[in-house]
Order: C-alpha cells, then structure tokens, then sequence
C-alpha cells in the first residue's frame, strides 16, 4: 500500500519508494562533492608523501657527516682528528675518504683529470652515527678546530632543516586545504537539505499524517543524499588517482632533478580510500542533523 502526490508533474510514492523525487535541486552535490574530494585527496596525499620524504631525509641527515680538513694537514694530525671522533659519544664507524674515491667523485666536473693532480684537494673523513644517539656537533667542531685549524663539519642536519621549514610550510597549506573542504562539504550538504526540505515540504507533512515516523522520514534523506555523495566521492577519488599516475609518468620520464619524483606507498593509498569515505560520513551526518531538526519544527 502506499500514497502518491503530485508536484510539478511528477508521481512521488510513498511507502515503496523514498519520499524524494528527482528534483533539479540536487544535481550539482555529485560534481561539488567530486571536486572536494579531489581536492582533498591530493591534498591528503600531499601530506602523506612529504611526511614520508622528511622522515627519509631526516634519517640519512642525522645518520652521518662529513669532517672536511684542510688540504695542508699533515697525515699525522689527519689520524688525531680520526682519533677524537671515534672517542666521540655517539660516534659510530670513522673512515678516511680515499684520494681516489674523491677523485672519481670529481672526476664528472672536470674537463680533464690532469686537473685533479694540479688541485688542493681537502681531506675527508666519513662519520657514521649511532642510532637513538645524537653527538653535540658544535662542541665535536670546536674541539677539532683546536687541533686542525681550517677544519670543517658538515652533519646534514642544518641541510634538513633548510629543506624542512618550506616542505612543512607546504604540509600546513594541505592541511588548511582539507579544513576548507570539510567546510566545503558540510555546505554543500546542507544547502541540499535545505533545499529539498523546502521543495518537498507539502509532501512530508502528508507522508507524517499517513502514519510516517520521524525517524522514516530522516533516512529518506540520508539515502538520498549518501547516494549523491558516493557518486561524488567516486568521482573526484578516480580524478585524483588518474592525476597522481599522470604526475608520476610524466615526473619518471624526464632528467631533470627539479621536478618531484615519488612512489604511491600504503599510506598514500590508505589517504586515496579514506578521503572519499570521510566525504560520505560528513554528509550523512550533515544531512542527518539538518532533517532532524527541521522535521521537528516542521512537524
């Protein structure tokens, strides 16, 4: 059994079919739902893959350092300053950068490797440090310098942190991105609501007078509008996946060191899946409290 009503000239059943119709109202919440999660998926993905590039950096910048000396040092001061790093707290494997592994480090830059023997080549010794430990780089370079004049250390931390402050300034833009498209679907929802709410309102009185519950009456929207927000949310996923292989061809594919390489890992994936999912659940709720409470001052 159930109960039809007319509004501008289409049939809306009652009982065996929700109580909205298709209305014009609505049909921009897929597309406005596919462009937020498109954009939130890049944007969570983007946290993810330079959340993932600081913690490599990080690691191999606080796992070694280079001590440069002078090219004058003599080989006797060259092994005191080997000596004091390995007595060094935190300190792990010290080594001597051989004349020729240097070499074929340079040997790309120069014109000619006649040049190499015609240069003051510094000396170099490779520091590898211990894990969970973190020696006092400042007071390690005051303490060579007093035994070797001219000597340099370079630990990679202050590379990092050069390279850290922009890629975080990026990370505090996606999150910002994301707040906006939380607002964004929040919004759009609700102005749907509203919207059929008012379309439909002859017709939800007369469904509450033929024995509807409340309760019937919200899940009727909440079906609606969870069909349109997955439909939306598909959308902009697929959109975002395609960009995202799209940038990495294009990124694998050319020489050049200014543009960005990057793999897909699991927490980018996990990012690509739950974007779309959040998007539906804020709807639902959205939706859920918007009718709830209309249908009560309705009603």
């Amino acid at each position: 059994m159930y109960a039809g009503t007319r509004n501008k000239g289409r049939i809306m059943l009652v009982g065996r079919d929700p109580i909205l119709g298709d209305n014009d109202s609505a049909w921009f919440l897929p597309w406005l739902l596919a462009v937020v999660v498109y954009l939130g998926t890049l944007a969570t993905v983007g946290i993810v893959l330079v959340d993932t590039a600081l913690t490599g950096w990080k690691s191999m910048a606080y796992s070694s350092a280079i001590v440069e000396l002078p090219p004058v040092t003599t080989p006797e001061l060259v092994d005191h300053a080997v000596e004091q790093l390995r007595q060094t707290v935190g300190v792990g494997n010290v080594r001597i950068v051989s004349r020729d592994e240097i070499s074929s480090l340079l040997e790309p830059w120069l014109p000619s490797t006649d040049l190499l023997d015609q240069l003051p080549i510094p000396w170099l010794i490779d520091v590898e440090i211990k894990k969970g430990v973190s020696p006092d780089w400042e007071d390690l370079e005051k303490s060579l310098a007093g035994q070797v004049p001219g000597v340099s250390l370079d630990s990679g931390v202050n590379w990092f942190e050069n390279v850290a402050k922009p890629l975080r300034i990026v990370q505090g833009t996606a999150i910002l991105i994301l707040i906006l498209v939380v607002g964004a679907t929040i919004a759009a929802v609700s102005l749907t609501a509203r919207a059929a709410l008012a379309i439909h309102r002859d017709t939800i009185e007369l469904v509450h007078l033929l024995g509807a519950s409340d309760e019937y009456i919200v899940k009727q929207f909440q079906r609606r509008v969870i069909g349109m927000a997955v439909k939306g949310g598909a959308m902009g996923a697929v959109l975002a996946t395609v960009t995202l292989y799209v940038v990495e061809y294009v990124g694998g594919h050319i020489d050049n060191s200014l543009i960005p390489k990057y793999d897909l890992n699991v927490g980018c994936w996990i990012a690509m899946c739950a974007t779309p999912c959040a998007a539906v659940l804020i709807a639902v709720f959205t939706v859920r409290r918007i009718v709830v409470r209309a249908v009560i001052r309705m009603l």
